[in-house]
């Protein structure tokens, strides 16, 4: 189950980034107001469709694991990223401060990744480190070229052009009128999800996000389910509810709760799980700062060293390896990076040649 949430914040916040459009001079229609009596498919597709006018928010993102059964007695598992993010335009990195904070069995992990336009930091149990200069830059680079030539639209790298219809998620979905979210009126819809579409759509996203080099990921978001891992998935999910809560004013998703009921006795799983993400502020100037005196990036190394997550990686290679010829340079510059995520890598585990891989990053 911790495997999972570590899966699931990830994603969640490439898709977060991702989607961050450019600068829109675009107003909302005041008659186009949406109302208790709009018709559900066309709010569904519609909010979807605007998440990369986005530009700016505050995201809240819960999720949560509470086993049953003869498992109750663990405890949930859960997780917790919040921060600010705002676009400084199309095909650009977003500037972002996320917090992420890890419980369970009674234990607790919590860690930050932010950007503040020119330099990335790094937070390792309350303790800022900043990135490398070359880390950042080769990071900057890769993702936004991935979003150049990946994006079927403009702005970001829309959902909408993943070729996902959501309102098939919800084939039955109703309108439930107008409630709060934060400090916005909105709508809400709900209904309860089509698991084999859902399951399908969510393969779709995955393929989309692991070719974004994003940081913290490790490489290791899953790109394709297998037929029989569908099959186990599909059987597992006895249940799920998914709820949309939508601007009334400008049909920008404000908030997305998505309920499931998990059980497979050959897996020996019983239990619920919640994912809730809520925007705040969407739209609104964030306040987005560098750490006060944050650790130089060979202190890093040694932090995760010590939490036990040397393994994961903090290279920042282009995919695929080697030199990355979409960015200026790389193919005609040796490059640290590629060669600190193979130093990593040949490590193996081994903390003192990990170390040593630092010396690749602090010319």
């Amino acid at each position: 189950m911790t495997r999972s949430l570590r899966c699931i914040v990830p994603l969640v916040a490439v898709l977060m980034l991702a989607s961050c459009g450019g600068e829109s001079s675009e107003q909302p229609d005041p008659a186009q107001r949406a109302s208790a009596s709009t018709d559900v498919n066309s709010l569904l597709k519609t909010t979807f469709a605007n998440v990369s006018k986005m530009h700016s928010a505050t995201v809240d993102l819960k999720v949560q694991i509470t086993p049953r059964g003869a498992k109750a007695s663990d405890g949930p598992v859960s997780a917790h990223l919040s921060g600010p993010f705002a676009s400084q335009g199309a095909n650009k990195l977003p500037k972002f401060a996320f917090t992420a904070e890890l419980q369970s069995g009674g234990q607790s992990f919590n860690a930050g990744a932010s950007y503040d336009g020119s330099k990335a930091y790094v937070s390792l149990m309350g303790t800022p480190y900043v990135v490398s200069d070359l880390v950042t830059k080769q990071f900057v680079a890769g993702y936004e070229q991935s979003l150049k030539t990946r994006q079927k639209a403009q702005g970001g790298l829309v959902l909408g052009s993943l070729g996902i219809d959501f309102t098939k998620w919800l084939p039955d979905a109703k309108n439930e009128g107008e409630t709060q979210v934060g400090d916005a009126k909105t709508i809400k819809l709900s209904g309860n999800a089509d698991v084999k579409q859902v399951i399908a759509d969510l393969e779709k996203i995955t393929e989309k996000a692991s070719a974004l080099n994003v940081p913290g990921t490790g490489g290791r978001i899953p790109q394709k389910l297998t037929p029989e891992q569908k099959a186990a998935a599909e059987a597992a999910i006895k249940g799920l509810t998914v709820t949309v809560y939508t601007g009334a004013d400008d049909t920008i998703l404000r908030r997305l709760t998505v309920d499931a009921d998990l059980q497979d006795a050959a897996a020996k799983i019983d239990a619920g799980v919640l994912l809730d993400l809520t925007f705040t502020k969407v739209g609104q100037e964030q306040t987005i700062t560098a750490p006060s005196n944050p650790k130089p990036f060979t202190e890093l190394l040694k932090a995760v060293d010590a939490s036990g997550l040397a393994n994961l990686g903090l290279g920042g290679a282009a995919p695929g390896g080697g030199t990355d010829s979409t960015v200026p340079n790389s193919s005609t510059t040796p490059n640290n990076v590629d060669k600190y995520a193979t130093c990593i890598e040949q490590a193996n585990g081994d903390k003192a040649k990990a170390r040593k891989c630092a010396d690749l990053l602090t010319g």
